[in-house]
């Protein structure tokens, strides 16, 4: 909340503005005061601070006033500036208040999400949405809008829907985390297939780079909005109940089978067994490392709000996260293979498929998320290439191709333009990527 208070304290109109984000019918969004000669102005505030703050930490509300509310020993009265937003009394809005688009997206936003309560000041970041339904809701505000403008994950649907429609063009911007999702998972699965003949693996780092992304970029700063590792685990749930159920029924059709199911299948380590002994089940390593990672991510936000002396903010957690898991992926191979430097370690070794291994890459994303500025940038380009460098001195397979070339594309670019059959047909391979990992196993 500083950073956005330091933001909007920038401005040269304001004298003074602080964030916060008040629970509203078990909803957070992030809100700002300000005091100052803005006049009223909120869309040219909102402007200021859509270009120095990630789209998901801009204000969806601000409100002026005249002084700050202080308590009688000085300090800020966060109540009196809570009771500011609190919900207004007057009738709900009724379907004439709304305008046609806004109508519309709201009706496709509840479609998707199962919602009925979505006002038009909802955003993706206030609703809570998950990586899971961010392509479903990609593709109905897309069909809305024609073209999606960028850090659109923080907009809230009135500022969507206030958008000119764009019409009659072939030619269809695909989000580039969409693009590498779709691009990463046709790899994986070829691969399962053994349709890419002498391919090492490491497409999976993709995957991971784009789930930390989406994090960061959605749960990470809910996480931070409302002090609580809640989103971080109601995201492993979605992952972890359609896992468990698919891992449950392949385990029963093995059996119903006369085969024996490894025993990791059904407690979901597959990536600690050796791949020899689960040749058909070992592929969900995946999806198994995936859960272990998020929550390790949710252990690690609560040692550091809880033990950390000083501010942290979602760039700062992303960052130490980052800086402790990748030593700890080299520092875990000294300990599992001795001596493996300078040589790397065989291809089809464990330490490969340990969430030691893969921590370090989804925290990348996130981090990737985060940046705001080129000076950020920078720093992380050179964290990509020497993360990368150091993981292909270590490891067989083609992971620090993937970590370069699908880091860099994260970081540098925002979406790829392509014709509009191709765009849709990626985004729905993008949007199925949990189903399609899930459902291509081999009996």
């Amino acid at each position: 909340m500083a950073r956005k208070a330091r933001s909007l304290a920038d401005h040269p109109d304001v004298t003074a503005a602080f964030a916060l984000a008040p629970a509203n019918d078990g909803q957070r969004a992030i809100f700002a005061v300000v005091v100052g000669d803005i006049d009223g102005d909120d869309a040219g505030l909102t402007a200021y601070l859509a270009e120095r703050l990630p789209g998901y930490m801009v204000p969806e509300k601000i409100r002026h006033i005249e002084t700050m509310p202080l308590l009688p020993n000085g300090k800020l009265d966060r109540k009196a500036l809570d009771a500011l937003f609190e919900p207004e009394a007057p009738p709900p809005m009724v379907d004439e208040d709304l305008t046609g688009k806004e109508a519309e997206m709201i009706a496709a936003w509840g479609a998707v999400l199962n919602r009925r309560q979505i006002s038009p000041d909802n955003s993706c970041v206030s609703l809570g949405i998950d990586s899971l339904s961010y392509v479903q809701i990609y593709l109905a505000t897309e069909d809305l809008l024609g073209r999606m403008p960028d850090q659109w994950q923080g907009m809230t649907i009135r500022q969507l829907a206030g958008r000119e429609t764009a019409r009659g063009s072939i030619w269809r911007s695909i989000d580039m985390a969409m693009f590498v999702r779709a691009v990463s998972i046709l790899v994986v699965v070829a691969a399962h297939f053994n349709i890419t003949h002498g391919y090492p693996g490491g497409a999976t780092s993709g995957l991971f780079l784009v789930s930390g992304l989406l994090f960061g970029q959605l749960q990470l700063s809910e996480v931070f909005m409302t002090r609580s590792s809640k989103p971080i685990w109601r995201l492993t749930l979605t992952v972890l109940i359609p896992t468990l159920l698919v891992c449950w029924a392949i385990t029963l059709a093995r059996l119903a089978l006369h085969k024996n199911p490894h025993l990791s299948l059904f407690l979901l380590y597959a990536n600690f067994a050796p791949k020899a002994e689960n040749h058909y089940d070992f592929y969900l390593w995946y999806l198994h490392c995936t859960i272990q990672i998020l929550a390790l991510t949710a252990i690690s936000y609560v040692v550091v709000a809880r033990f950390a002396r000083f501010h942290v903010d979602p760039l700062r957690f992303s960052a130490m996260v980052f800086t402790f898991s990748a030593l700890l992926k080299f520092a875990a191979l000294a300990v599992i293979s001795p001596g493996f430097l300078p040589y790397r370690l065989p291809l089809d070794r464990i330490s490969s498929y340990m969430v030691t291994t893969h921590w370090a890459t989804f925290a990348l994303g996130s981090l990737i998320a985060c940046l705001r500025g080129p000076r950020h940038k920078a720093a992380a380009f050179f964290a990509i290439l020497a993360y990368a460098g150091a993981t292909a001195a270590t490891f067989p397979d083609l992971s620090w191709l993937f970590i370069t070339g699908s880091g860099l594309l994260l970081l540098l670019f925002k979406k790829v333009p392509m014709p509009k059959p191709f765009n849709r047909i990626l985004l729905m391979i993008a949007g199925a990527s949990l189903f399609i990992y899930l459902t291509h196993t081999k009996f």
